[in-house]
């Protein structure tokens, strides 16, 4: 009997964890309401996800969610915002790209992990993911490009 509330603690506390992870997919980047800002530009072959006023990945922040996405069936909510930002050498029509232009708060943390679709070769799926935090100045045009 014991063994059996053990087990169940363990898979209740594993579902809070994965909770949490399930929202990171579907749950849009908020950008901040007020304070100092920078421009931050993502292209992306596969998923973009952000959490504000972090050095570490914690979906549990409040704004934290998807920044861009290539694949549908997430949310696609920030998808082509355009900050006006100076034009970029890297096309993204025709090639899969998702492309988006948002706000993050400058000077603070702000962590970002990246996903790429991958593909598949040999019956393995291969893909990338990296995580990984900067800290951005006060109007400054940040840009990252992940293109696994």
């Amino acid at each position: 009997m014991r063994a059996f509330l053990i087990a169940g603690l363990a898979l209740a506390v594993s579902a809070c964890g994965n909770i949490a992870n399930i929202r990171a997919y579907s749950t849009a980047y908020v950008e901040p309401g007020s304070g100092d800002t920078a421009r931050l530009r993502v292209i992306t072959n596969g998923m973009a996800r952000g959490v504000p006023s972090s050095d570490c990945i914690d979906w549990r922040v409040p704004g934290a969610g998807v920044m861009a996405v290539s694949q549908s069936g997430f949310t696609e909510q920030n998808n082509g915002r355009d900050l006006g930002m100076p034009a970029s050498r890297r096309e993204v029509g025709g090639q899969g790209l998702a492309r988006s232009e948002l706000k993050v708060p400058a000077g603070k943390p702000f962590a970002m992990n990246f996903q790429s679709t991958g593909y598949v070769s040999g019956g393995y799926s291969y893909s990338c993911q990296q995580s990984f935090s900067l800290h951005a100045k006060g109007g400054s045009g940040l840009r990252a490009d992940p293109i696994g």
